[in-house]
């Protein structure tokens, strides 16, 4: 098997650091990076919504990935030590651009309306969606995982707990406390928004 490169992607503006800048990866990896390609990109979009840099978030945590595959040691499932591979590039990502963000404004794009028939729907979803990741912003990184493994992801309770290296019953807490505080937010957005 001949290895390939691998680089990880930069940002628009040229920067961008990462431990995974030229990662040699085998074909046999490849193919298993390809066939978790879905997963990651699932985990990115349920993590942080639609951003229109999720898919250089997907690809910076592939790279993550890539970078960290000779470090596993089969001591859980691969998907277990990728996902928590992915999570924290994205913990670390997402603060990094919203610290870039707060210096110098964010850099939202915004998607056209849509002209079709169920636009009113449409919106209305799109908006309900971009409270919940309003609500889940607002989160510790550990609630927030905790939230997107278990009621968006739909993991059973068990298998976020192993994922996140804690007893279920912690899990469960964790969980608890999490969707409490995202009712509370979105409760506080509702009444924002009646205001208006």
């Amino acid at each position: 098997m001949s290895p390939t490169s691998m680089r990880s992607p930069r940002t628009s503006s040229g920067e961008g650091r990462s431990a995974s800048s030229d990662v040699r990866v085998t074909e046999a990896a490849e193919a298993e990076l390809l066939e978790l390609l879905p997963r990651v990109r699932r985990w990115v979009y349920a993590y942080c919504g639609r951003r229109h840099d999720a898919e250089d978030l997907v690809q910076e945590a592939l790279a993550e990935v890539a970078a960290a595959m000779e470090s596993f040691e089969g001591r859980a499932k691969f998907s277990t030590f990728a996902h928590r591979v992915v999570m924290r590039t994205l913990a670390r990502e997402l603060g990094r651009r919203r610290r870039h963000e707060a210096h110098h404004g964010p850099e939202e794009a915004l998607e056209p309306a849509s002209t079709e028939p169920d636009a009113e729907r449409e919106a209305m979803h799109r908006e309900a969606v971009r409270q919940l990741y309003v609500a889940l912003d607002a989160l510790s990184e550990t609630a927030r995982r905790a939230f997107v493994l278990c009621a968006i992801e739909r993991l059973p309770l068990d298998e976020a707990a192993e994922i996140e290296g804690l007893s279920v019953d912690a899990l469960r807490k964790r969980l608890m406390r999490a969707r409490a505080d995202v009712e509370l937010q979105l409760a506080r957005l509702e009444k924002e928004k009646v205001r208006r």
